[in-house]
């Protein structure tokens, strides 16, 4: 990544398909997000517990993301217990991947199966990593319209451009 770092706003909104899926009776909910990448793309923040059948925390933290093509945005809902909490069901995927705006983010079993009805809702902000690639690769080309291109004609001038090639 060749970019500054960039700054990743996750808002928990709140969930549903909680209490369901673990078949309690009483619910006592929270949410673990979690950033995973190199050293200094590591975090983690957790929403406060929650009784509500259908909890709305409407809780916000952001992340320093310094290398986003190597880092993971990971979410847990968790059952709170007093010795240990349980996991309800996870999601996670890589942080190039995630787009920005309300999302439902869908919850999986250990089994990594889908739990029917549960997920949270979130709403996420940061820069669009593909306009940051494309600025990033343009300026590093040094004003050089497609770097391939001038990389293949440096080492063949005979070779067509790349927009006259034909498969």
């Amino acid at each position: 990544w060749l970019g500054d770092p960039v700054v990743v706003s996750v808002k928990v909104i709140g969930a549903r398909g909680l209490q369901e899926a673990l078949g309690a009776e009483e619910n006592q909910a929270f949410v673990a997000v979690h950033l995973w990448g190199t050293n200094e793309d590591t975090a983690a923040f957790e929403t406060a517990v929650s009784r509500a059948r259908a909890p709305l925390w409407d809780t916000q933290t952001s992340f320093k993301v310094v290398h986003p093509e190597v880092a993971v945005l990971a979410f847990q809902a968790m059952q709170y217990g007093l010795v240990r909490s349980a996991v309800v069901g996870r999601y996670a995927l890589r942080m190039t991947a995630v787009r920005r705006g309300v999302r439902w983010v869908p919850l999986w079993d250990a089994l990594g199966d889908t739990i029917p009805g549960a997920g949270i809702l979130v709403h996420l902000e940061f820069p669009d990593w593909a306009e940051r690639t494309a600025k990033l690769s343009a300026a590093s080309a040094g004003g050089r319209k497609n770097p391939m291109e001038s990389a293949a004609r440096d080492a063949d001038p005979s070779l067509p451009a790349v927009e006259e090639m034909r498969l």
